[in-house]
């Protein structure tokens, strides 16, 4: 199905492309008032300002007001929850402006160019190499009878959830991790794709990886500490 017309008009702010969520509000004929509602939303689904949303300061028309003027806030979101907002309120509307913000993700993708993953891929193999730099050193030395302790700059060499696993005893898969993430704070789940949270983007860096369909993702991967915090949140967790 091809929508025919532009029911929220798409915004291109900072180089993202983002509806106004007052407009997506009053198509949505939501029965609650829209401070209410888009509060609410954020609250119960984790949306992030500055990640999922920005907010700005602007003025209306109001005779009531004094001056005839009267300040609201503006909410710009992105597409992607834009489109979440519409299949939460769970009405036909709702549907339909789903399916308008898909076929707006649709018509927005494009390949990464291929200079783009040269650099990706250069920066993972660097990262790589430090790391490998860091176990033969260490292995050396192991040989030789030498105990060195493990540099604190090791614990900021980046991994992904599967090589966390691994330092389990017994191991855990990517999957078991990415939950545990999850369940520490250090991410959120939107629209199938991992989100490091506030709390979770100092302890991390994402990559863009293209899929062979063309669709480019985002790549999650942690500093090694990550492991020694996630024990730390779970015993916390569990003692409460």
């Amino acid at each position: 199905m091809v929508m025919n017309r532009e029911i929220v008009k798409i915004h291109d702010r900072e180089g993202k492309k983002t509806a106004n969520a007052r407009e997506l509000w009053s198509f949505l004929e939501s029965k609650q008032e829209f401070s209410n509602w888009i509060k609410n939303r954020i609250e119960n689904y984790g949306f992030i300002e500055n990640v999922d949303f920005t907010v700005f300061d602007n003025f209306i028309n109001d005779e009531k007001a004094f001056g005839g003027r009267r300040k609201v806030k503006d909410y710009y979101v992105s597409i992607s929850m834009a489109k979440e907002l519409s299949m939460v309120e769970n009405n036909e509307n709702g549907k339909i402006a789903r399916r308008y913000f898909i076929e707006c993700e649709e018509n927005n993708k494009k390949p990464m160019s291929q200079l783009d993953l040269m650099e990706s891929s250069i920066k993972v193999l660097r990262e790589h190499e430090k790391r490998l730099e860091t176990l033969e050193k260490r292995i050396d030395n192991a040989e030789k009878g030498k105990f060195i302790p493990i540099p604190e700059s090791s614990e900021d060499e980046m991994v992904v959830p599967t090589q966390i696993g691994k330092m389990f005893n017994p191991a855990k898969s990517g999957m078991e991790i990415n939950k545990l993430l999850k369940q520490s704070g250090f991410q959120y789940r939107v629209s199938g794709e991992w989100i490091p949270s506030e709390k979770g983007k100092k302890l991390c860096q994402t990559y863009p990886v293209q899929l062979e369909n063309g669709k480019v993702i985002y790549q999650i991967h942690w500093k090694r500490k990550i492991k020694m915090l996630i024990d730390s949140e779970v015993r916390m967790i569990s003692s409460n």
